[in-house]
């Protein structure tokens, strides 16, 4: 089984849009983690 995940150009893109997009409260530990788990997510359409 292939595991998919973010590669580093794809994780830039996402992670200059966070960056750009930061409001009000404490930033998030590990924002790539939580994409990965947010993708995962979606792809095996877990409840």
């Amino acid at each position: 089984m292939v595991r998919q995940q973010l590669d580093e150009a794809q994780w830039q893109k996402v992670r200059a849009v966070l960056c750009a997009k930061r409001g009000a409260g404490r930033p998030g530990k590990d924002d790539r983690n939580f994409i990965e788990a947010v993708l995962w997510w979606r792809r095996t359409g877990v409840p």
